[in-house]
């Protein structure tokens, strides 16, 4: 639910897309460990961009 004004344009912008899916429990306990954030979605967000960069980025491999 998003919070902010009763008007139209007004409040919270939507960010991204939401994505619902499971994940084996070692690899979310994996996620948890390596990766800095806030929240499990912010460390969630940091891996997938760490695995994109190096399959497509700076460390190509």
């Amino acid at each position: 639910m998003s919070k902010g004004g009763k008007r139209n344009n007004s409040g919270r912008k939507k960010i991204g897309t939401v994505i619902n899916v499971r994940v084996e429990d070692d690899i979310v306990y994996r996620i948890d460990k390596e990766f800095e954030g806030k929240s499990r979605a912010e460390k969630i967000r940091a891996c997938l961009k760490k695995g994109l960069d190096t399959t497509y980025g700076k460390n190509k491999v």
